[in-house]
C-alpha cells in the first residue's frame, strides 16, 4: 500500500542526499568531529553539492555527535559530561572535562564568531568592489600587494614581541641545538 506520504524522498537526487548525510553523520559520530563529516561527505559522498545541502549535511552531523556524546556520558556513568568525544579516540585531554552547563557558553562563543564572520565577509566585498573600481595598473597591483605584505609581517612580528613567548636562552646552556 503507498500511501505517496514520502514520494519527494523517493527522489534519486534524494537518495543520494540521504546517502552523503548519513556518510557524514557517522564519520562524525565515530570521531566526534562534525566539520570533519561534512567534508568527508562533500569530498566522497556528494555527487552535487549546494549550500542547502551543507546545512542539512551539518545539522546531521551535529546531532549523531552530541546523541553519541550524551549516550556515551551516560554510558561511562556521568550524565551529561560532555567529554566522550567520539567511539575511535586518539588521545585524551588530561583533567579536562566539558559539561552541559557550558553549552551556552560556547553557543554565544559561536554566535560572536559567525557575527566576526560576517564583518569580515563584508569588509571583503567592499574591499573587491573597490579593488575592481579603482585599482587596474600593475603599479597598483603591485603596491597593494607590498602593503598588505608589509602589514601582515609587522603584525607578526608585534604580536611576537609584545607577546613575551620568545625569551633569551639561559646563559649556562653552552650548546643550545643539544638540550634535550
Amino acid at each position: 500500500m503507498d500511501l505517496k506520504m514520502f514520494q519527494y524522498f523517493r527522489e534519486d537526487h534524494e537518495k543520494r542526499d540521504f546517502v552523503s548525510g548519513g556518510a557524514a553523520a557517522g564519520v562524525a559520530a565515530a570521531f566526534g568531529a562534525p566539520v570533519g563529516g561534512v567534508l568527508f561527505s562533500l569530498e566522497e559522498g556528494a555527487s552535487f553539492w549546494n549550500q542547502s545541502l551543507t546545512w542539512r549535511i551539518f545539522f546531521a552531523s551535529m546531532t549523531s555527535t552530541f546523541t553519541l556524546n550524551v549516550l556515551l556520558s551516560y554510558y561511562h556513568g556521568t550524565p551529561w559530561s560532555l567529554s566522550s568525544p567520539g567511539l575511535v579516540n586518539f588521545g585524551q585531554f588530561a583533567n579536562q572535562s566539558y559539561y552541559g552547563y557550558e553549552i551556552p557558553i560556547f553557543f554565544l562563543m559561536g554566535v560572536i564568531g559567525g557575527l566576526l564572520g560576517a564583518v569580515f565577509n563584508a569588509i571583503n566585498y567592499r574591499l573587491t568592489v573597490y579593488r575592481i573600481k579603482f585599482v587596474h595598473q600593475r603599479f597598483l597591483c603591485v603596491l597593494e600587494a607590498a602593503v598588505v605584505a608589509s602589514f601582515t609581517m609587522a603584525t607578526a612580528f608585534l604580536s611576537i614581541y609584545f607577546s613575551k613567548d620568545c625569551r633569551p636562552i639561559v646563559s649556562t646552556i653552552k650548546h643550545p641545538i643539544q638540550v634535550r
